[in-house]
């Protein structure tokens, strides 16, 4: 066998090779570029900055980026086929995660000339809520115009009085399902108004809102004296008529 022969049969030899080396892979699956929109809700009509989004790709979690202040994120990845992408959404400090992100597959459909193509873009919603609410204690007081100066306590701590026109306004911030106690004390009013004491609880709602605590009063004034004892009529001494001698008549 000649030196070219020899040649030729090495490179037979290094192609077989290079076959069951190599040939064997497939090729990696085709990617495709996905666009995701992830929009961060607060309370109804509004929208929360800020949100952090993580994407878990190839096993790895990093951040895709954070909402602006419309509360959107736009991002865009590519990935083959049927690859499912876990979503984790982290709401800023002041807020509270409600509604989370849901993992998604990341799929592609069939164009009008058999080609594939990504699906419209995908839209998520995320929806975090304030940690504190705020609210406005509004009092008013009825039943007579003597009730200014009653003192307004909030668990125990007065902040405010009842003014004139007989009405306070109370700004408190809670967590949702706080319970707090309202007090009316009207001691240092008058000890002749009625309750001196009213009491209210409230709960915090879930939202902003306005609290009514409205309460009557009446003022219950101390009987009038009793009118001074009559005089009893002293008796009337009758003088004594001593009887006079009788004197002789002279008749003639």
């Amino acid at each position: 066998m000649g030196l070219r022969t020899k040649k030729g049969l090495w490179q037979v030899v290094e192609g077989v090779l290079l076959f069951a080396l190599f040939g064997c892979e497939e090729p990696p699956p085709p990617t495709f570029l996905h666009t995701i929109t992830v929009i961060a809700q607060g309370d109804p009509g509004e929208f929360v900055p800020g949100v952090k989004v993580f994407a878990t790709l190839n096993g790895q979690k990093k951040e895709i980026g954070v909402t602006d202040s419309n509360g959107m994120l736009v991002y865009q990845v590519r990935a083959p086929n049927g690859t499912l992408l876990p979503l984790e959404a982290v709401c800023p400090d002041t807020h509270r995660l409600v509604r989370g992100l849901a993992p998604i597959r990341l799929e592609t459909m069939q164009g009008a000339a058999g080609e594939s193509t990504p699906l419209p873009g995908f839209e998520l919603k995320v929806q975090c809520l304030p940690k504190e609410r705020d609210a406005v204690v509004v009092v008013r007081a009825t039943g007579t115009n003597q009730v200014s100066g009653i003192s307004v306590l909030v668990n125990g701590r007065e902040v405010t009085r009842i003014e004139e026109g007989g009405s306070a306004h109370v700004p408190l911030r809670y967590p949702p399902n706080t319970t707090f106690r309202v007090e009316l004390v009207a001691a240092a009013v008058s000890p002749h108004l009625q309750p001196q004491n009213a009491v209210r609880d409230f709960t915090m709602p879930d939202e902003d809102a306005y609290l009514l605590f409205e309460q009557s009063y009446t003022l219950a004034l101390p009987p009038p004296p009793p009118p001074p004892p009559k005089k009893k009529p002293r008796p009337i001494k009758r003088e004594e008529v001593k009887p006079q001698p009788v004197r002789p008549v002279r008749l003639f």
